[in-house]
């Protein structure tokens, strides 16, 4: 029997599905060669693509909805990240630029003149403004402990003799936050209500919001160093001073968010933690 009715009765069937809306393929009849699909089949296959409506060709076409997701989400962590990377970098520009490259009053005299230990440079200025009486006291915040005074000046290359009653030191910081909270309680025990706070120009800008949020009702006077050491003019061109900026920038924005989240300082959290393993290790001895 010829196979020509059975086809042409498959294409009209075709047609049918195809004005109904189906996307059922037509079977293939006939003969099929040994070890591989014949003639027969490739027409069928064609036959059924066509009949297949085009809405649902196109939904297979589409992408999975969950890949989709994946897609959309990874496009919008990139625009996010690119977002945060733009911000962060306009906010270090004008971080460099509020570093001061002056000391912009030296004048007026203060309580108290507070040197943050970090160079030797330092510890010379503030000893110099003590003998320019622009201070009662000096006070040295941030000394490692068992350190005296006269070691601090050796080290400076100052003569010991300037080592008098009006130098004092605080042994108890070990961060800009720590300076601070020891100053303010070295500043309310002696009554103070002003002060003259000398420390690197690189460091000035997250060390006056630490001294204010400490000491609110104290009047602070800025009095930068400058280390030769960094390069403020081409701060970018420096590897060594970019890299300093950018390590001051981003703990000055985490001051700032700490500050506004009111959060204690991390080193007084450091210091109950292991307190804390401290407390419980000695427990467990004593079981």
């Amino acid at each position: 029997m010829s196979a020509k009715p059975h086809r042409r009765r498959n294409r009209q069937a075709g047609r049918r599905r195809q004005r109904a809306g189906t996307a059922a393929p037509i079977p293939a009849t006939g003969r099929r060669r040994q070890g591989g699909s014949g003639p027969t089949d490739s027409r069928a296959a064609a036959v059924a693509v066509a009949a297949t409506p085009k809405r649902a060709r196109q939904m297979r076409m589409r992408p999975a909805p969950r890949r989709r997701r994946l897609r959309f989400a990874a496009l919008l962590i990139l625009s996010g990240l690119l977002a945060g990377t733009a911000v962060w970098s306009v906010g270090l520009i004008r971080f460099a630029h509020t570093i001061p490259d002056d000391v912009v009053d030296d004048t007026t005299a203060a309580d108290a003149i507070v040197v943050l230990t970090g160079g030797s440079e330092r510890l010379a200025t503030g000893l110099r403004l003590l003998a320019e009486r622009k201070g009662e006291r000096v006070f040295i915040s941030g000394v490692h402990p068992g350190v005296p005074v006269a070691d601090l000046l050796r080290v400076a290359g100052i003569p010991a003799s300037a080592a008098d009653s009006r130098i004092e030191t605080g042994y108890g910081a070990r961060d800009t936050a720590g300076n601070a909270e020891e100053t303010a309680t070295w500043m309310r025990g002696r009554g103070y209500h002003s002060l003259r706070l000398v420390t690197g120009s690189y460091h000035m800008p997250r060390s006056l919001l630490e001294f204010e949020n400490a000491m609110p009702e104290a009047q602070v006077i800025p009095h930068p160093v400058f280390p030769h050491r960094v390069h403020q003019d081409a701060w970018w061109r420096s590897p060594g001073t970019a890299a300093l900026i950018v390590t001051e920038y981003s703990k000055y924005l985490f001051a700032t968010a700490r500050h506004r989240l009111g959060l204690p300082n991390p080193a007084a959290l450091r210091d109950a933690w292991l307190q804390a393993l401290h407390a419980g290790a000695h427990w467990l001895g004593r079981c």
